[in-house]
């Protein structure tokens, strides 16, 4: 564990007489080792052991020994895929940092797009994700843990500082209207988000209501008669059967058995 920047300094000068045994020797303790830098700290990556500042001569030194400079793509992805890992997220940082320059000449987007990202479910407990499965959502509430839908949602400290580097690994920026059509059929529900169980209806509405110019006129004419809402005795309703629970007062005893619910303005255009 002795610093090698003594050594180096030492052979830099002589490196022309430095014979292919002494390379060989030089890439045997060296070789699999990275050059040591402020931002390779967080990825606790085995470094060269060194003292002081390193020069650019003594980089070249180093690289031509196999010491490497930063880690490949492939390296960071398995980082990354580490779940609870404290550097999970430093070296999906690092990734997105350094896509402009170290990993710029890399095109095999298909591989990126497999890379895991730190994401919040509704667990709340923070675990890797492919990019595929993930959402963005920008302009949600960044204090937000839980997407209305019930998709995963990216990190949301990334979702903003990162946008156009997560979209180009194939994170999804918000769920289709085609996808979520599909997901609403006797999904949504009186009472709190349960995963698997459906959606709090005040939720879903506000949100669709905030979206509602992506529907075609088709679509929202399916939308309003389909059934969607589960009662908390199971029954499904259409929007339509839903009233209003400000008229609950107004019309009990005209609609005994009608069905009252509490939406925000956004979900009143449903």
């Amino acid at each position: 564990n002795d610093a090698w920047d003594v050594a180096i300094r030492f052979m830099l000068p002589h490196k022309s007489i430095l014979t292919e045994s002494d390379w060989n020797d030089l890439k045997m303790c060296l070789g699999g080792l990275y050059i040591p830098s402020d931002d390779l700290i967080g990825l606790n990556l085995p470094t060269v052991p060194w003292e002081g500042k390193i020069s650019s001569e003594e980089k070249k030194f180093l690289e031509a020994c196999d010491v490497k400079a930063h880690p490949s793509i492939k390296d960071i992805v398995e980082i990354c895929r580490k779940k609870r890992s404290d550097d999970s997220n430093f070296a999906f940082e690092y990734l997105l940092l350094h896509l402009s320059d170290i990993y710029s000449s890399n095109s095999d987007t298909s591989f990126l797009r497999n890379c895991a990202v730190p994401y919040i479910p509704s667990s709340m407990k923070a675990t890797p994700s492919k990019a595929c499965n993930l959402y963005l959502e920008p302009e949600m509430d960044q204090c937000r843990k839980v997407h209305p839908m019930g998709v995963e949602l990216v990190w949301r400290p990334y979702a903003r500082q990162w946008q156009d580097q997560l979209l180009s690994f194939g994170v999804n920026n918000q769920p289709s209207i085609e996808d979520l059509m599909k997901s609403l059929p006797g999904a949504v529900k009186e009472g709190e988000f349960q995963s698997g169980i459906g959606f709090d209806a005040r939720e879903v509405f506000s949100y669709l209501g905030k979206r509602i110019k992506e529907f075609s006129d088709e679509q929202l004419e399916v939308l309003k008669n389909m059934k969607i809402f589960r009662t908390r005795g199971g029954s499904l309703k259409r929007p339509s059967e839903i009233f209003w629970a400000s008229c609950k007062e107004k019309y009990k005893n005209i609609f005994k058995y009608a069905h009252y619910e509490d939406f925000n303005k956004s979900g009143q255009l449903f």
